[in-house]
């Protein structure tokens, strides 16, 4: 770490020297409410539209929300977002969030995270996201665009409960190069360096970004499931890099990461806790041309590629070839694709366990009804090897009543195919005695979500309000069992009952004036399967997520955001009262900037202070989502304080 640190004190030091003068992209905060809401997105349809005329209910969190509110790493940032609750499992502690309380246990795989608008999507489990939530630079973030919902009518499998989209800087937007370094509790040590340059034709350009990420990590403490208190650790380390070119109507990107962090294994034993590692390769190529004034075409490919190390080590790698085209025809907005997509699972002794291969087609059209209404219908018919073609349609009303009140009825499906993994798995204990861990069904079919959305919301100059309500039919569910009743292992992937969800989100944004600015959410959501059980995901089932920025205008801004938990639900009946127990709880943060504009030359230096969970002086007690022998385990640090310089030339 010291050798990380020097370089970048060297590379300051030149940066001071020899570095041309570039002006800061306009704050998002000079804009009124209103314009932010008329900016364009993309993640609901893959092309530029309004938030209004999109089909989802979209939440867009900007590089000037990510800095004025603070954040270690993205998994931070995921509190930001309305109906969102992050989740620690024991397996990988920064790996997963919940949202509208949907998730699968241990798993991200119902949230499908995109780069650019291309799939980051974890090739084994569809769900190890902890390299994206620790190795993704937050100084290459321009914004984070999110649908709460399905997204599969597009995206295809794994655009579940929600999709992320997260668009990185343009050089033409923010043309500065950052130097970034932070140090903190636990011996937490943070660098994050952002490049980015024009080419001499003005017909290209390159953004290159790297992250380091190094812990001794905080102390977890508690009775494992043996009843022996004890503790360990979490020390955790990360490094990313992420390059990508633009050249006329081509671009390339790619991003690598590793990660790892000391957690226990599948038996829940502090003594057995150990380096957990995970790592992600993207790739991706992409061309974008205008056929006309009326029509683009698009051609791209991605790849993901890692191993995780358990019992044995496996190797997958997920491809995807896309074709996409849209334009308008009269009133009529089209969207067309088709899609190949591979997925390929390989054993410690390098023999193929696993490979699905899915054929899909998607159409999308939408149609200005009169000047209040517009209908947007769509479809994604996919072929996978391993079942019967899916079906994911949507169709969505879009009013807009006046210059300040609108409204969206939706309906959607989304779908879930299994993994290799859950198809084909044997992981033998690592002990090499007793029963196996976990094993493989091939009999398995998809987990389908049919989900209904109706928002209602308000947008002027200075305000923002809408209310949500939602409901989702979820199908065959895919969950680890016990394949004796009363013994831990083994456990086999099965097809789970039915389950219905419902909630309701309220989210409001308020511009005192141009200093002081307000935003609250509330959500509430409830579960029940088809047994009568209820609320068995073990999250809250209400959030009040309140936030206040004061903004100087020149030099200070400093914020306080706070969400509050209601009290976790727990298993019925919980295995053993060894721990605290779980309970309502709030986790808020404190972030204060303070810009040094011509630092040295024309150079800025910025100076961080961020407190994560102000108000808990312990760790905070929860449930774990498959740890099934002890009622909780410490999954939020205490409180933690953090120091940084940020260099801007």
């Amino acid at each position: 770490m010291a050798g990380i640190q020097s370089t970048l004190a060297t590379l300051s030091t030149l940066a001071l020297a020899l570095s041309p003068v570039h002006s800061q992209a306009k704050d998002l905060y000079d804009m009124s409410l209103k314009e932010l809401m008329q900016l364009n997105v993309q993640v609901a349809s893959k092309r530029d539209e309004s938030i209004q005329n999109a089909p989802g209910i979209i939440t867009v969190i900007n590089s000037s929300e990510l800095k004025k509110f603070g954040g270690r790493n993205l998994h931070d940032v995921m509190r930001l977002i309305p109906a969102v609750q992050q989740v620690y499992p024991q397996f990988v502690h920064r790996n997963s969030v919940a949202i509208r309380g949907l998730t699968t246990p241990s798993l991200d795989k119902y949230f499908l995270i995109l780069l650019n608008g291309k799939p980051m999507r974890d090739p084994i489990f569809y769900g190890v996201n902890a390299p994206l939530y620790e190795g993704i630079p937050l100084e290459l973030i321009d914004r984070l665009e999110i649908i709460r919902g399905p997204g599969s009518v597009i995206y295809g499998s794994n655009a579940f409960s929600g999709v992320m989209d997260i668009i990185t800087k343009d050089p033409d937007n923010y043309p500065e190069n950052v130097i970034q370094s932070r140090i903190g509790s636990f011996g937490t040590h943070i660098n994050e360096a952002l490049y980015n340059t024009h080419f001499a034709d003005k017909k290209g350009s390159l953004v290159a970004a790297i992250r380091t990420n190094d812990s001794d990590g905080w102390e977890l403490r508690f009775k494992d499931t043996s009843g022996i208190e004890d503790s360990f650790n979490n020390e955790n380390h990360a490094w990313s890099g992420f390059l990508e070119l633009n050249y006329s109507d081509f671009s390339m990107s790619i991003f690598k990461a590793d990660v790892s962090e000391k957690q226990t294994l599948s038996n829940g034993l502090i003594a057995d806790a150990t380096q957990r590692k995970s790592d992600r390769d993207f790739f991706a190529l992409e061309y974008n041309h205008a056929l006309n004034e009326s029509w683009q075409a698009k051609l791209d490919f991605s790849s993901n590629s890692s191993n995780i190390a358990a019992s044995q080590e496996y190797d997958a790698r997920d491809t995807s070839l896309e074709f996409m085209t849209h334009g308008q025809v009269n009133q009529f907005n089209i969207d067309v694709g088709i899609r190949y997509r591979r997925n390929t699972l390989i054993d410690p002794d390098q023999v193929k366990v696993s490979e699905v291969n899915y054929q899909s087609a998607f159409f999308q059209l939408g149609s200005q009804l009169s000047k209040v209404h517009k209908l947007v219908t769509g479809l994604q018919i996919i072929n996978p090897d391993t079942s019967d073609i899916q079906y994911a349609p949507r169709i969505s009303l879009l009013s807009q009543f006046n210059n300040y009140l609108n409204s969206k009825l939706m309906y959607s499906r989304a779908y879930s195919t299994p993994t290799g993994v859950e198809f084909s798995i044997h992981l033998p204990n690592p002990s090499g005695s007793g029963p196996d861990l976990f094993i493989g069904n091939p009999n398995l079919i998809p987990t389908t979500l049919d989900n209904y959305d109706l928002q209602f919301s308000y947008t002027d100059t200075n305000s923002f309000a809408a209310i949500n309500f939602f409901y989702a039919e979820e199908n065959h569910g895919i969950a680890l069992s016990e394949v004796n009743q009363g013994q831990p292992f083994p456990k086999v992937y099965e097809n789970t009952a039915s389950e219905e969800h419902r909630g309701i989100e309220l989210e409001g944004k308020l511009d005192f004036n141009n200093h002081i600015h307000f935003n609250a959410s509330y959500s509430y959501q409830t579960s029940v399967d088809n047994e009568g059980k209820t609320d068995n995901k073990l999250l809250s089932n209400h959030l009040f997520k309140t936030g206040v920025i004061y903004d100087n205008l020149s030099d200070l801004t400093f914020s306080i955001f706070n969400v509050h938990h209601s009290k976790p639900s727990n298993r019925k009946p919980v295995a053993n009262n060894y721990n605290e127990k779980e309970k309502a709880y709030s986790h808020l943060t404190f972030n204060m900037n303070y810009s040094l504009s011509n630092f040295i030359g024309n150079t800025q230096l910025d100076l961080n202070f961020f407190i994560d969970n102000a108000l808990n002086n312990k760790a905070i007690m929860m449930p774990d989502p498959i740890l099934t022998g002890v009622n909780t385990q410490p999954k939020v640090a205490e409180r933690s304080y953090y120091a940084g310089l940020t260099l801007l030339f």
